[in-house]
């Protein structure tokens, strides 16, 4: 390598349960990466207990297209206590250890959860400047709570899902041991756990990316009115994204998800080793609740019912899963 070439640093964080999905998420950023002479992607995989065939086959899928894989391991007992929610496991913290896992050298990585499917050139996002920042992601349109975390009213709060990193600014102010820190100190604070404690560390310290580089369910399932965007950058987004992010359940690889672009996850799934796939809650009882609760009638009931009721509806929604997460 010369002076002029380049290393693309991704940093992805799986364990057993989610290699299938971290292995499709990558197909698709590898087939849509223009690689060339003096540009090449360093892929890290921050792992927890993956059995030996999956890391093998992610291995493979990172390594035939001309990337490198680079395996690492985390002393998770800096997340022990650390509380989990619904479906989020612990591995969801290890994404703030990133900036101690990779070596000083490193000074910026993307980060990528593994519910993604990557649609644009990758070096794309890597070329954005964030010299004044401490990292660029993309606002949670969904979230509507930032005074819980101490936030300013009306502040805008960063999903965690895809990151361009500075790592070197986030080293040289400790992020990592001042997220963890207000993480166990604000245990009623936290609902989204990692996510919840990089907001409040970073709060109006970091850079806002375009909706498309994390397009989440949200801006499929939400109105308009209910969404902080204008009309312009939602249809945009909706339209041509740079990345998808399936951030609600059911996951595609769910028989019951019915997210309009589902398709995009088995258009790559069926290129890796795990192409024989078949989702395990694919039963009668779930067929009939997919054709219930997906069907006309919901759709029709949100045209016809005023906006009011669906917000007191969605309203009593979440306050039920709240206390069910209790």
């Amino acid at each position: 390598m010369n002076e002029n070439d380049e290393k693309i640093n991704i940093v992805a964080v799986t364990d057993d349960n989610y290699a299938q999905h971290l292995g499709v998420m990558l197909y698709s950023l590898l087939e849509n990466f223009r690689m060339n002479a003096h540009r090449n992607l360093d892929i890290y995989i921050i792992e927890d207990s993956i059995s030996k065939s999956n890391k093998i086959n992610l291995k493979r899928i990172i390594e035939q297209s001309g990337a490198n894989a680079i395996f690492k391991t985390i002393d998770n007992s800096k997340y022990e206590g650390f509380k989990v929610l619904g479906n989020h496991v612990l591995a969801c913290y290890y994404r703030i250890s990133i900036p101690e896992i990779l070596t000083d050298s490193i000074k910026k990585a993307i980060y990528l959860d593994c519910d993604l499917i990557v649609k644009e050139d990758i070096s794309k996002l890597w070329n954005i400047d964030i010299s004044e920042y401490f990292l660029a992601a993309v606002e949670d349109l969904n979230y509507r709570l930032p005074d819980m975390l101490g936030l300013p009213a009306g502040s805008k709060y960063f999903n965690s899902g895809v990151l361009l990193l500075n790592l070197e600014r986030w080293r040289d102010h400790c992020i990592s041991d001042k997220a963890r820190e207000w993480i166990k100190n604000n245990p009623d604070k936290v609902n989204y756990v990692d996510q919840d404690g990089l907001n409040a560390i970073l709060f109006n310290r970091w850079k806002e990316l375009s909706l498309s580089w994390n397009v989440q369910s949200s801006m499929f399932i939400r109105r308009l009115y209910e969404l902080r965007c204008t009309k312009a950058e939602y249809m945009e987004a909706r339209k041509n994204p740079s990345i998808l992010h399936f951030t609600t359940y059911p996951k595609p690889w769910h028989f019951t998800n019915n997210h309009p672009l589902k398709k995009e996850y088995y258009k790559y799934l069926k290129k890796t080793p795990w192409k024989h796939y078949s989702p395990p809650d694919r039963n009668f009882p779930n067929f009939f609740k997919k054709i219930y609760y997906y069907s006309n009638i919901k759709r029709i009931a949100l045209k016809v019912l005023p906006e009011g009721v669906i917000k007191i509806i969605r309203k009593l929604k979440n306050t039920v899963k709240k206390r069910v997460n209790l």
